[in-house]
Order: C-alpha cells, then sequence, then structure tokens
C-alpha cells in the first residue's frame, strides 16, 4: 500500500508539473492560441460557436493587431449580441454583451475610408451594431459623438460611404441625444439632390425614434417639400404625440406661419381666382389642409371632430395638380372623411350624411362619404336604411353610388325584415344571370353539333376525291356555323358572369348583415368571426369578419371584453382583417394600454422584413405610435 500511495503523489506531482490538457468548451483555451499562427483560424472558429463574451476583448485586439479582418468584426458583434435563453422557459438568462464591444464598432466607424469598399461595410454594420448596444441600454456620449460624426460625414452623393452615414443616422435616433437630434433634422432639411433620398427617410424614422417636439415643424415642413418621404414623417409625428395635435389645428385653420409662409412661396394658393393647375400661382391650394386633416386622424383627435366636419361645406379644393396632364389630386374633402373614418366618432355621422346628400358633392366622392358614413353610424335610421335601399335599387343612379349604398347597407342592418332589399336585389340578378348562362350551355352544345359535322365531312372529303371540293366546302360551312355559336357563348357568359358578379356582391352584403341580426350587442358574438376557417377563403369569412370589426369599432369600450382576441389578429397579412383590428383597437382599448404596445412592438419586429406586408406594417407603426402616449 506504501508503494502505490508513492506512485499515485508521483503521478499528481508529475500532472502538476505538465499540466492538464486544457477544456475545448472553456473560451480561456481558444483565447490563449489567437496569437498561434498555425491556431489562430481554429480558435476564431471555436470562440464564434461558444458565443462567450469574455472573447470580445481578446478578439477586439486580435483585429486591431491583424489590419481589421471584417470577419472578426462580425464574430465580435455576434459575441456582444448574443442571448442566452433558458429552453425551458423561454426566457433570457444572459446577454446581450455590448460594452466590451463598443471601442472597436467605434474605431470601425471613425476611422472607415470612403474608397474602400471593406472598411465601408465593415462601418456600416458597426454602426447599426452601435443602435442594437444603444437598445439594450449602452449609451454614452462617445456614441453618440462617433454617430454624429458619421452623419454629418461629407461625401459625394453617389458615394457607397453613404450606407454609412445612413446606418449611422438610424442608430443616432435611438441615443435620443439633443445634440443627435439637431444633427438628425439637419440631414432631414437637406435638399434631397444634395444627397440620397434614403438619407432624408432615414432621418424621418430615426426622429420617430428619438420623439422630441423640436422636430414637429421640420417634419411638417418636409411632408410638403419631400412628398415621397411622407409615410416616414407621418410615422415620426405620430412617435411625438401630443404636442404635435396643436401644431396641425393650426395648419389646418391656415395660422400655421412657417407653413403659410412655405405655401405662399410655391405658390400653392396665390390669387386662385385667376386660375388652378400646376402651371399657375394656384398649383394646390387643399394641400395643407389635406394633409393636416389626415394626421389628425392619425392621432385620433376626437376633439377636432366638430372642426374637420365643419369643413365638408366649405368647396372641395385640390391637394395637388399632375405636373404633366394636369389633371387635379384628391381634394381636402377626402382626407377628411377618411380622417373621421379612422377617429370613429359617431358624432360625425350627421354631417358626413349631410355631404352625400349633397346635390354639390362631386359624384366620385360620394361613395367614399356613404362608406365612411356606414363605419361611424352607430345608429342608423330606418329613414336611411330606406333611402340606401331605395339608391341601390334604382337602376338610374351611379353606379358607384349603388354599389357603396348597397355595402353601407350590409354594414348596418340589424333586423332580419331589413334582408328583404338584399333578397330582391339577389333574385334580380341571379336569374339573368342563370338565363344566360343556361343560353350559353345551348350555345356550347350547338357549337359542338356543327364542330362534328364539320369534322365527319372533312374526313369524307380525305377519302372522296370526286366530291372532295364540295365536301370541304360544307365542312368549312359547318365550321363557321360553329364557331359563330361560340362566339355567341362567348357573349353569353360574359353578360352572366356580370350579372353575377352583382349577385354575388348583395350576397356578400347579405353575409354581412346577417351577422348585425346574430349578434346584436353581443362583443363576443362578433368575435368569433375573427376564427372563422372560411376567412382564408375569402367567403363568406371575409365579409362577415369586415362586419364583425365595424361594429365592434362602434361599440368602443362596450367591446373590451373581446380586446385580446382582437390583439391576436393584429398580425393578419389580410388587409381587411388587419386594417380592421386597427381601426377597432383605439376605440376598445382602454388608455393606457400596454398588453396593445407590446403586441404591436411584436407584430412590427415579426414583420419587418416581410415586404409584402410593409403598407400594413406601416399602419400598424401608426397605431402603435398612438398606444405610447395616448393615456399617459
Amino acid at each position: 500500500m506504501r508503494s502505490s500511495a508513492i506512485a499515485l503523489a508521483s503521478v499528481i506531482v508529475v500532472a502538476f508539473a505538465t499540466g492538464c490538457p486544457k477544456d475545448p468548451y472553456d473560451a480561456d483555451t481558444w483565447i490563449d492560441k489567437l496569437d498561434d499562427p498555425a491556431e489562430a483560424g481554429t480558435a476564431l472558429q471555436r470562440l464564434q460557436q461558444l458565443k462567450d463574451p469574455k472573447a470580445i476583448a481578446p478578439l477586439g485586439k486580435f483585429w486591431r493587431k491583424h489590419n481589421y479582418p471584417s470577419k472578426v468584426l462580425r464574430i465580435i458583434i455576434d459575441l456582444a449580441a448574443y442571448e442566452k435563453v433558458d429552453e425551458s422557459t423561454g426566457k433570457v438568462t444572459a446577454g446581450p454583451t455590448w460594452e466590451p464591444a463598443v471601442p472597436f464598432l467605434i474605431e470601425a466607424i471613425d476611422n472607415f475610408d470612403i474608397g474602400d469598399q471593406q472598411s465601408i461595410d465593415d462601418a456600416t454594420i458597426a454602426a447599426d451594431a452601435l443602435g442594437m448596444a444603444v437598445d439594450a441600454g449602452v449609451n454614452n456620449s462617445d456614441i453618440v459623438t462617433t454617430l454624429v460624426n458619421a452623419s454629418k460625414k461629407k461625401m459625394p452623393k453617389l458615394s457607397p460611404g453613404q450606407r454609412v452615414r445612413i446606418a449611422a443616422v438610424r442608430s443616432l435616433g435611438k441615443t435620443k441625444s439633443p445634440q443627435g437630434v439637431d444633427v438628425l433634422i439637419e440631414v432631414l432639411r437637406t435638399d434631397a439632390n444634395k444627397q440620397p433620398i434614403k438619407l432624408n427617410a432615414a432621418a424621418a424614422n430615426a426622429l420617430a425614434d428619438a420623439a422630441d417636439p423640436k422636430s414637429i415643424q421640420p417634419l411638417l415642413m418636409t411632408i410638403f417639400d419631400v412628398p415621397p418621404i411622407y409615410q416616414q414623417c407621418r410615422t415620426a409625428l405620430t412617435s411625438i404625440g401630443k404636442p404635435v395635435v396643436p401644431e396641425l389645428v393650426k395648419l389646418f385653420q391656415g395660422k400655421h406661419d412657417a407653413l403659410e409662409k412655405y405655401a405662399k412661396e410655391q405658390n400653392f394658393a396665390n390669387n386662385c381666382s385667376a386660375g388652378v393647375g400646376p402651371t399657375t400661382t394656384c398649383r394646390a391650394p387643399g394641400a395643407l389642409k389635406f394633409k393636416a386633416a389626415a394626421l389628425l386622424g392619425d392621432f385620433h383627435a376626437s376633439e377636432h371632430v366638430k372642426m374637420l366636419a365643419a369643413e365638408l361645406k366649405e368647396p372641395p379644393q385640390y391637394s395637388f395638380f399632375d405636373p404633366q396632364t394636369g389633371a387635379g389630386g384628391p381634394p381636402q374633402h377626402n382626407a377628411i372623411l377618411d380622417s373621421l373614418r379612422t377617429i370613429g366618432d359617431p358624432s360625425a355621422a350627421n354631417a358626413v350624411y349631410d355631404y352625400w346628400n349633397d346635390a354639390n358633392t362631386r359624384l366620385d366622392i360620394k361613395p367614399i362619404a356613404m362608406d365612411v358614413y356606414s363605419m361611424i353610424e352607430d345608429k342608423p335610421s330606418n329613414k336611411v336604411m330606406d333611402q340606401l335601399a331605395a339608391l341601390f335599387k334604382n337602376d338610374a343612379e351611379d353606379e358607384g353610388v349603388r354599389l357603396a349604398a348597397a355595402l353601407a347597407y350590409g354594414r348596418m342592418v340589424t333586423r332580419k325584415k331589413e334582408l328583404e332589399p338584399l333578397d330582391y336585389m339577389i333574385a334580380r340578378f341571379k336569374k339573368p344571370a342563370d338565363e344566360n348562362a343556361k343560353n350559353a350551355e345551348a350555345e356550347a352544345k350547338k357549337a359542338e353539333k356543327f364542330e362534328a359535322e364539320g369534322k365527319e365531312l372533312e374526313a369524307k372529303a380525305i377519302s372522296d376525291k370526286k366530291n372532295q371540293q364540295a365536301l370541304m366546302k360544307k365542312a368549312n360551312a359547318a365550321f363557321a356555323k360553329a364557331e359563330g355559336h361560340r362566339d355567341e357563348q362567348s357573349r353569353l357568359e360574359g353578360v352572366s358572369n356580370s350579372y353575377r358578379g352583382y349577385q354575388k356582391g348583395f350576397e356578400e352584403n347579405k353575409w354581412r348583415a346577417e351577422v348585425g341580426i346574430e349578434c346584436g350587442e353581443k362583443p363576443e358574438c362578433y368575435a368569433k368571426y375573427l376564427e372563422a376557417d372560411d376567412i382564408r377563403l375569402g367567403e363568406p369569412g371575409l365579409p362577415k369578419a369586415e362586419r364583425a370589426l365595424i361594429t365592434l369599432t362602434k361599440m368602443g369600450q362596450k367591446a373590451q371584453p373581446v380586446l385580446d382576441q382582437l390583439l391576436a389578429h393584429a398580425d393578419s397579412a389580410d388587409r381587411i382583417i388587419r386594417q380592421g383590428v386597427l381601426l377597432a383597437l383605439p376605440r376598445v382599448a382602454p388608455m393606457p394600454c400596454d398588453k396593445c404596445v407590446a403586441r404591436l412592438t411584436d407584430v412590427i419586429e415579426k414583420q419587418k422584413d416581410q415586404t409584402t406586408l410593409d403598407y400594413l406594417t406601416s399602419d400598424t407603426r401608426i397605431v402603435l405610435a398612438y398606444f405610447q402616449w395616448a393615456g399617459r
């Protein structure tokens, strides 16, 4: 035993003397190998796989020492951004770890060369990474200084280095620093002929992150003199919140000095009595009110509904004229109607009703007004319902007005007897649709008969050389008759399809109406139509879901029991469902609504890279911005 103990002690001594093999799963093992040229490549690979943030600083030193290789910078960013997630709970237990990475990100940006593509690529990803660091809570004056300098860096308009500026601008807004906001305003207001317009757009988006009231006037100016980035400016303004509303009211009332001056300089509405159009001094008379009204809708400014509705009594003024054709764009009334629809206040219903019944209202705007009326009127009278039914029954009425009347009617039916006008119209179109379809089938059979006869004669002609000419003449005559019947078949099918289209339209309105009859004042009943399996197929699920969402919007806070179901469908890729939910949420949800903020933020994050949903994602950002300040 004594000899065994001596042997064991000898092993321990040797082990301490020579050192145990290092753990390949310990980052220190590979950090020590970074300086070994033969091992460095493997060490980089293993450190990237291990995701241990202790490697960030050593990797940064390696990056500097070896002339800033792009691969190493990306590994640093990868390690800094890594979050360890507990698989059982889904919660983040460690990370991200941006602090040790920030000096190297700053260095990549500060030293980038506009003539070196690799340098540009590295500075771009570094600038975006600084934005991620700020999002994670890391913010200091060095970050701000670097992003400010990169955002202001002078270079040719078409230089690839502008990508770095765009990335720096994106991240600068997240710092919310006063100095950064000043720079963002400067970039926003720079003439788009002197820099990529993507920079103007990035600045507007960054100002949405900063949400600083001092950017209100620059953003309002930009929606008029840089129209292509209206949507980005709109998002930024709604992110700022309440302070914007008084400015919009001044703009709508013609009392915003800076923009009134700008409008005068740009000949928006100078001496309109001398003529209007793109070459006159009256080339956008309704522009200021149009955009002010549209934005007031985004703010759900119900306290200004009366002001908006009163403008419907004023003459329509074109918001712009096409410089090529001279055609006028939509007047301010269109934006007012859209705004009233978004706000959803039923107190505006009478004004909208009067507008679409006014003989002076443009025929192309009446259907819009009828549509808006059906979405905000919560208690239509029997007189209104009878009037709508009379309109869609009248063959002499404008088709657009008839279709809008039928849609409005279907959205507001609440009693079974109100189905009668819709059933009448369905039957009225079904009968000629069926008759023409039947006649088309008869023509198809005649065509088949003559085609068979022609083929038979054609076959005989091949074998009967003596009578070949006469037989071919008869065959061609048969084929001609077949073609004539085919033409008549096609015509009759077209007529049938036309009638069938109208029939289907009234059937869809009946489906809408049936939801109102069934559900009455029960929000849970309406909410179930958002779950229908047939929504994907469009009929009857989609029209029913649309009616359900419109009615829930009208219910307002009475529909709060189904708020969670509305939020569950806030990610719908279907335009009707998504926009219906976004209209309903501000009316239904209590204020403030933290779970609304959380859900919409999640939807935007998950869909931000789905380009087919860009329009819906943009609308979602507007509603999210509202919830971020409303009621707080």
